[in-house]
Parts: C-alpha cells; sequence; structure tokens
C-alpha cells in the first residue's frame, strides 16, 4: 500500500509531494521548500510516520518545485532524478529566482545537478509500488508525469490544471507541444484518473477532457 501526503510550500503555493509505502520507504516528488519551517514541517511528518527518503523526484526544474532538492539529496544521500532535457533549466537557479524577485542576499540558489536521470517509459519504484514516467514537455522541455496505476493517480506537475493548464511564456515553454502532451499522453490514461497537480486541486481526466477550455476539441 501506497500513501500520497500533500504539502503547500514557498510563495508560489506549489504542492509538494510525498509517496511513501507500508514499510516506511519513501520518494518525495518536486519539494520546493524554501524556509526553515517548511522543512521542518517536512522532517516533522517524515519523523512521525518513521519514513526514510529512498528518491528525489522532479517533474520539472523550475525553481518553485526544486527548492530543496540538493537539501534532501545530501540529507538522505540520495540521488536527484529528473529528465535529461531539464539540465538547462536545473544549471539557471538562480537566475530564476532573480526573475521572479527573489532578493539574492536572502535567497541564493546552487545550480542543481541531476545525478540520474529517468526518461519516458522508466519504471521507478516506492516499497513494491509501480511509479511509470510520462514524458509531457511543454511547460518545459523535460516536463515528466508520474502515473500510479495502483492508484489510479497521475502526478503532472505544471503539465494540467483544474480548468487550465502550465504557462508557456518562460524559457523553454511552447503550447503546442504542451497541449499535444495532454491530449495524447495524459488524456490517454483512464479517465477516473486522479491528477495531482503542481499548484491547486486535484481533478480528473474525464473532467479535463469534457470541461478544460484550454484542450477541448470539437468533435
Amino acid at each position: 500500500m501506497i500513501t500520497i501526503k500533500q504539502f503547500e510550500f514557498n510563495p508560489f503555493g506549489e504542492n509538494t509531494y510525498l509517496l511513501h509505502a507500508t514499510g516506511g520507504e519513501a520518494a518525495v516528488i518536486d519539494p520546493g521548500m524554501m524556509i526553515e519551517a517548511e522543512r521542518i514541517e517536512f522532517a516533522d511528518y517524515m519523523t512521525a510516520h518513521g519514513l526514510t527518503l529512498r528518491a528525489v523526484w522532479l517533474t520539472h526544474c523550475h525553481i518553485d518545485h526544486v527548492a530543496a532538492a540538493r537539501y534532501l539529496a545530501d540529507l538522505w544521500h540520495v540521488p536527484v532524478r529528473a529528465h535529461i532535457a531539464e539540465t538547462p533549466l536545473a544549471s539557471a537557479l538562480q537566475m530564476q529566482a532573480e526573475r521572479f524577485g527573489f532578493n539574492r542576499r536572502y535567497f541564493k540558489f546552487e545550480p542543481l545537478v541531476i545525478d540520474l536521470p529517468f526518461d519516458d517509459g522508466d519504471v521507478l519504484k516506492v516499497g513494491d509500488c509501480d511509479v511509470s514516467v510520462i514524458h509531457t514537455p511543454g511547460h518545459s522541455p523535460g516536463g515528466v508525469s508520474f502515473y500510479i496505476e495502483e492508484l489510479s493517480t497521475v502526478l503532472v506537475g505544471d503539465t494540467l490544471f483544474a480548468g487550465s493548464v502550465g504557462r508557456c511564456d518562460l524559457p523553454g515553454g511552447d503550447m503546442p507541444t504542451l497541449l499535444s502532451s495532454i491530449r495524447t499522453r495524459l488524456y490517454a490514461l483512464p479517465g477516473d484518473t486522479v491528477v495531482l497537480s503542481g499548484h491547486g486541486s486535484s481533478t480528473t481526466i474525464a473532467t479535463e477532457q469534457a470541461a478544460n477550455m484550454y484542450t477541448f476539441t470539437r468533435k
């Protein structure tokens, strides 16, 4: 059995997800903690549930999703994993932060090294649970989604939101590519699949197919 714990961190209201199995093995997706209080909140949950972090997985490498990736990787001696096409974004975290108005005096971000890339079709593990990697570029070149068939759930980062889609005006973004990723990769999943996004509330594949104004196509 696997549990998904959702946290909301940083000024962007970013959703960080912690997947943990019955035996205590855990993987974190998009650790966005930027201040000490957020790190403590995460650590307290890990301690309270007797968890051991085994992996840091990134849907993409925008600053709000990766702020604590290296911190957690070093603390738990685990690799940072992302798609290799995210390397330019991972290498430019300070530039990203300053673009969003973060004061260099208080927020300093070192380039993030992707220790172990994954690719479309890879199957990751949390305990005995399979987590499939789906390449869903558009919001960023190496954006991925994580599909957990056992839970009928897909974690999509900033590719798809309830009633909306990810922005494409940041470096590497491309709207036609994003819409293609959603229509051909995410909408190929069963309609009752729960969609957990990088910001905001959950939705389902069927709901977005029927009502998302950005991806709706008239038959």
